[in-house]
């Protein structure tokens, strides 16, 4: 693991292939996704554009200054070998053994249903593996929820859900809005730069 924002002092230290520090941690996105049903549906709404990368919002500095110690940066042996996928940026302020996971992960849907009944069904998951009840957090998104006891936010906007994990940090929950905020407006601004674009080609 590289370390950023100075030495990792007291924390263990790897070679990056094994610097995942819990596969249920890390899986856990992949396994929510698979939750709800997935229907085809009409194609609207917020979409990820192309070239979008989530370490652009969450880079090693930003996840340093929220967690107000040293971060490393999380891979594994498959993506040592094919590469990072560009949707999932995490890195770990805690110890192999006991990590502190900041993260963005950004996920597209068929459509905004699609992406609403995969939050829903993912709720009572998200409880009984947290412990705690899930709070709705208003004011973002087409619809947000916090788990605390995993210190995630889940949001979706239009065809596009995010997951924004803080579990360092002094205020969590708003350094998690704070990040799907920005991902939600990146996303914007290329959407809009991208239709100027068509307007003016077909002008």
């Amino acid at each position: 693991m590289e370390a950023i924002g100075g030495r990792m002092q007291g924390k263990t230290m790897t070679s990056k292939s094994l610097a995942r520090p819990s596969a249920l941690v890390l899986l856990l996105p992949l396994l929510l996704g698979a939750c709800g049903t997935s229907r085809p549906e009409t194609a609207t709404g917020l979409t990820i554009p192309a070239g979008f990368n989530a370490c652009a919002i969450l880079p090693p500095e930003r996840a340093h200054a929220i967690s107000g110690q040293a971060v490393a940066g999380i891979t594994s042996t498959l993506e040592d070998e094919r590469g990072r996928g560009a949707l999932y940026c995490p890195y770990n302020a805690g110890t192999i053994e006991r990590p502190q996971i900041i993260g963005l992960e950004v996920r597209p849907g068929l459509s905004a249903e699609v992406i609403a009944e995969r939050m829903e069904a993912a709720r009572p998951y998200l409880e009984r593996l947290s412990k705690k009840r899930i709070a709705k957090v208003e004011g973002i998104g087409d619809e947000a929820y916090w788990v605390p006891g995993m210190q995630q936010l889940h949001c979706r906007k239009g065809r596009v859900q995010i997951i924004a994990t803080v579990q360092a940090g002094a205020q969590p929950l708003d350094d998690a809005k704070r990040l799907v905020e920005d991902s939600f407006a990146a996303m914007e601004k290329a959407a809009a730069a991208e239709a100027q674009k068509k307007g003016k080609a077909g002008a």
